[in-house]
């Protein structure tokens, strides 16, 4: 993210390409995968859809695999450690709240292939289509 202000980069996320992030994920469970439609929030919260197409936890490699997982999740920036928190996610038809992942759950899970958006349309809602 950028400040719009300065042009000065704010922060930087990465899953996968290590040491340029500005920010660590609290464990490999947090982290997202072909993200997507990303927000960020006055309070330092950034939201994004995670398609999750490549997530080494579920061996998703192709868009047909078993085991893919989508979400939207929230997450909460913090600059004074460099972590970034798990503030919120959503996933369908198991609430997972950032626990392990195993492939018995992934094969369950609601796969989104492209596409998708999340909205925040209240304090404390969101629509996810």
């Amino acid at each position: 993210g950028m400040s719009v202000a300065t042009l000065k980069k704010v922060f930087l996320i990465s899953s996968v390409i290590p040491g340029i992030a500005t920010h660590e994920f609290q464990n490999d469970f947090h982290k997202f995968y072909t993200p997507h439609d990303a927000s960020y929030h006055g309070n330092d919260t950034l939201c994004l859809v995670d398609d999750g197409f490549m997530r080494p936890q579920a061996e998703c490699d192709t868009d047909w695999s078993l085991g893919c997982m989508s979400r939207a999740v929230c997450y909460t920036l913090d600059h004074d450690t460099g972590m970034l928190d798990l503030a919120w996610e959503f996933e369908f038809p198991d609430e997972l709240n950032g626990s392990p992942l195993n492939a018995s759950v992934l094969d369950n899970e609601l796969y989104n292939m492209n596409g998708g958006s999340l909205r925040k349309i209240g304090e404390n809602d969101w629509s996810l289509s």
